[in-house]
């Protein structure tokens, strides 16, 4: 499946974890892109 998440937090990044692990892709999408990677 593929997820996109608006908002680079720490929401994102615990959520956008565990679904990665699962085998999802991802694309993380905030103000810093540093951040966002």
């Amino acid at each position: 499946m593929r997820i996109g998440i608006l908002g680079a937090g720490r929401m994102a990044e615990a959520l956008g974890g565990h679904w990665a692990r699962a085998g999802h892709r991802l694309m993380v999408s905030g103000r810093e892109r540093a951040r966002a990677a």
